[in-house]
């Protein structure tokens, strides 16, 4: 049951967090949200600030355990084009997480699940790269910055993708999936 109140606090801290930002995003609202009392919370978190750390650091486990089911053997551009498939799905099923990833992500940057979450992305994506030079499929590159290009760029669509279905209401799913495959294909084309 613990669990169960954690991720519905969560859920409802991501609600009034896309209705009013961040910092007017208050526990009493996010406790309102959820049907719980303001104590309740302060069971599961400190403040507000490790609420929003623990919605990061969910995001990030969901995107690790994802990646860890990619089997080794795949070709890397296979588990690029995979990825990026399944990343843009997530967000297209869960809107409201992906505006937190990127509105909050940039106004509280010096928190530790946030900048986590910044690094162990591109750390993956600079693996993959590395992965690609050593097996001869990418073209030798500076993998530490082309992985951090990449996670510039994924976070790019991301927002473009976002800002597209709040302003032409295009269903969120065709723009993800155009998204993920423009994507690919710049990726694919620069890394060969």
């Amino acid at each position: 049951m613990a669990a169960n109140k954690k991720d519905l606090i969560r859920q409802a801290a991501i609600e009034v967090i896309v209705d009013r930002g961040f910092h007017a995003a208050t526990t009493d609202a996010i406790a309102a949200r959820a049907g719980v009392s303001v104590g309740t919370i302060y069971n599961y978190f400190r403040n507000k600030e490790a609420i929003l750390e623990h919605i990061f650091q969910v995001e990030l486990e969901r995107r690790i355990d994802y990646l860890s089911s990619l089997p080794e053997d795949m070709p890397v551009l296979q588990k690029l084009e995979l990825f990026l498939q399944w990343h843009f799905r997530v967000i297209a099923q869960d809107p409201a997480t992906g505006r937190i990833l990127l509105r909050e992500r940039s106004n509280l940057i010096n928190l530790p699940a946030i900048r986590g979450y910044m690094e162990s992305m591109t750390s993956y994506l600079t693996s993959l790269v590395e992965e690609g030079i050593r097996k001869g499929q990418f073209r030798r590159s500076n993998a530490a910055l082309t992985g951090a290009i990449m996670f510039g760029a994924l976070e790019a669509a991301v927002r473009h993708s976002i800002m597209a279905f709040e302003k032409t209401g295009r269903p969120l799913e065709l723009i993800t999936q155009e998204a993920a495959r423009e994507l690919f294909l710049f990726f694919s084309r620069s890394l060969q």
